[in-house]
């Protein structure tokens, strides 16, 4: 047994999705195979010789419906991709999401308070409580915001870098970084040292919510490699702390068997905003040639043992060439 499609479907009416999954659903427009009632939890998809099987379910959870396909017999063919896809559009057409009004756009440098509370009560009233609760209200709208709008109009998902099943035709790297956090730096740099890079970011590359923490010392590195020039280091910064310190506790121990305050005020004292400092990457991983493909989920990746262009005839080890999708 194999999942082939596992879908939450907005709606509480489990008995609905059944009913239509049992009547209504065709699952081919040719109608050469055979949809059978699975009793009270689906249906069972049959075609092909030998048979193929596919089994489809449904449940209800807190108010929501969820369904999994799962291949019971048989092999992956053509005609099972089809059939999943059709589902997944069909369900899509029947039971919509139905997204309750959201409040307007909220105007340039809001009081988040004050703009939602006609709205949303009780949630400004609870948020007003919270230490930060300004800034981490904010940041619950703006999650909001992005995932009605994802929900009303998906963004469409980029093309598949490798087409068909031979990699002739397709981009070949010598480098793939999966993920566009820190690996845009060290993409940045092997690109600048002329490998044929490219890196792929399931989320739109360059979001960072949070802060890095390095020392002035550590980032002249990257300042002496040409990477950043200073003004970049400069702009990048979120904050500067003039000190650090560890203290082990020992409020038990005698005076005499205390350890002293350990201070690090050059440790990790320079805090970087992420999303500023990805921007920065980013331009330079692509000003060298390098590929960022944001969006895109990593499927798989053929490699071959062949010489890049990097490294041919140097002498150097040949380096795996290779193709992700």
């Amino acid at each position: 047994m194999e999942q082939r499609l596992y879908l939450e479907i907005p709606t509480p009416d489990t008995e609905a999705v059944l009913a239509w999954l049992q009547r209504d659903w065709q699952p081919t427009a040719t109608g050469s195979l055979v949809k059978r009632s699975a009793g009270g939890s689906g249906v069972v998809v049959e075609w092909g010789e030998p048979p193929s099987v596919l089994s489809v379910v449904v449940w209800s959870v807190q108010r929501t419906t969820y369904l999994k396909v799962f291949r019971w017999e048989g092999e992956s063919r053509r005609q099972e991709q089809e059939i999943l896809q059709r589902l997944v559009q069909d369900l899509r057409r029947a039971f919509p999401y139905r997204l309750p009004t959201f409040f307007p756009t909220l105007p340039a440098n809001p009081d988040i308070f004050e703009a939602l509370a006609p709205y949303y009560p009780k949630t400004v009233q609870y948020f007003q409580r919270f230490p930060n609760g300004q800034a981490d209200l904010e940041r619950v709208y703006w999650w909001e915001k992005r995932w009605r709008e994802n929900a009303i109009a998906p963004e469409p998902t980029p093309p598949c870098l490798c087409e068909g099943r031979e990699p002739v035709a397709a981009p070949t790297f010598d480098l793939i970084y999966v993920g566009g956090a820190l690996g845009a730096l060290h993409a940045a740099a092997m690109a600048r040292r002329g490998y044929r890079v490219c890196l792929i970011e399931r989320l739109p590359f360059g979001r960072m919510n949070r802060e890095w923490n390095i020392s002035r010392g550590e980032f002249a590195h990257l300042i002496q490699d040409g990477l950043f020039t200073a003004a970049e280091f400069e702009r990048a910064i979120a904050c500067e702390y003039q000190d650090g310190f560890h203290k082990f506790f020992d409020e038990n121990n005698p005076p005499q068997a205390r350890a002293p305050v350990l201070h690090t005020p050059t440790v990790l004292n320079v805090a970087i905003d992420g999303a500023r400092f990805l921007e920065i990457c980013g331009t330079k991983l692509q000003q060298a040639g390098g590929i960022v493909r944001d969006r895109t989920e990593f499927c798989r990746l053929r490699w071959a043992p062949t010489a890049s262009k990097s490294n041919a005839g140097t002498g150097a080890a040949p380096l795996p060439s290779a193709v992700g999708c």
